[in-house]
This record gives C-alpha cells, sequence and structure tokens, in this order.
C-alpha cells in the first residue's frame, strides 16, 4: 500500500515538473492620449490660477463625428475594459493635463481625432498604435502625433494668449 501511495505521488510530483504549464493571462493597458496645455510663456492654462487659463472655454474632442465635451462621464458600466470614457481634465506626474481615450491596448490601429478649444481654434492628434506578442510576452508601441509632427510622452500644446481668451 505504501509502495502505491510514494509512487502515486511520486508519478504527480513529475507530472506538475513536465506537465501543463500554466497559461499566462495579460492584462495589457489601455491607451490613452494625454497632454498638457500652456501658453508661450510656459503657463499651464489648465490651471484656474493662471491668467487666461481655458477652463471655461467649451473644449470638446471630435472623434469618429461624434464630439466629446470635456468632464462629462461617459462610462456606462462597472465591467472594466478599455471604454472610451471621453475627454478628462486629469493630475498627472504633478501636471494638470487633458486625457482622451481609453482605446484597446491590445490591437493594431491608426486613429485620429480633433481638439475644439471652444475658441475658434482646433488641433488634430493622431495616434498609431502597435500590439504583438513576442515569445510569449506582449509588446505594445504607440506613436502620437500632433498636427502631423511627431511627439512623445506627456507632451505640450501651446496655445497662443489671443487663442486662449
Amino acid at each position: 500500500m505504501k509502495k502505491i501511495t510514494i509512487y502515486t505521488l511520486l508519478i504527480l510530483f513529475i507530472g506538475t515538473l513536465f506537465g501543463c504549464k500554466d497559461d499566462l493571462i495579460w492584462d495589457i493597458s489601455p491607451v490613452n492620449i494625454s497632454f498638457k496645455v500652456c501658453d508661450e510663456a510656459g503657463n499651464d492654462l489648465l490651471d484656474s490660477a493662471t491668467e487666461g487659463n481655458i477652463l471655461e472655454n467649451d473644449i470638446k474632442v471630435i472623434y469618429d463625428d461624434i464630439s466629446y465635451p470635456r468632464d462629462v462621464d461617459m462610462r456606462k458600466t462597472r465591467y472594466y475594459s478599455a471604454t472610451l470614457s471621453g475627454l478628462k481634465t486629469a493630475e498627472l506626474d504633478d501636471h494638470n493635463v487633458l486625457t482622451f481615450g481609453e482605446f484597446d491596448g491590445a490591437s493594431n490601429y491608426s486613429k485620429t481625432f480633433t481638439v475644439d478649444w471652444g475658441d475658434g481654434t482646433t488641433d488634430e492628434i493622431k495616434f498609431d498604435n502597435q500590439f504583438k506578442m513576442k515569445r510569449n510576452k506582449p509588446k505594445k508601441n504607440t506613436d502620437i502625433y500632433l498636427n502631423s509632427k511627431k511627439v512623445s510622452g506627456l507632451f505640450t500644446i501651446i496655445k497662443s494668449k489671443k487663442a486662449a481668451k
């Protein structure tokens, strides 16, 4: 009886060493486009203490012919997935920013949206997301373009004082 138990345990042990490998489930972060807005002097136009700030402007993003006003909650579910939640004012790395998203981080695509500043001026933001699994690990790259010029990381949009008012 002891031999059977020992052999059974040995088979189970060897089976766990050489048998099934655990499948990893990767949680791929969604894509959000975040940017600072400053005047030519570097003043934060999303700060209420800055003279000439743009917080009272009717700022929105136009994406796929749909207008997304700033700071309107678009999320309608508790289920967390990459859900387009619109244009939000937020704080990121001690900076006031506008952020637009979320987009699926585990897909390949090219998307463009327009920021309407509510003062008659606009800026176009395009981003390309590339995703692939390489050696069973996710690889993701997002390239961002502001008015056709490549930018990276947390970028800044410069608004002239005349247009910012």
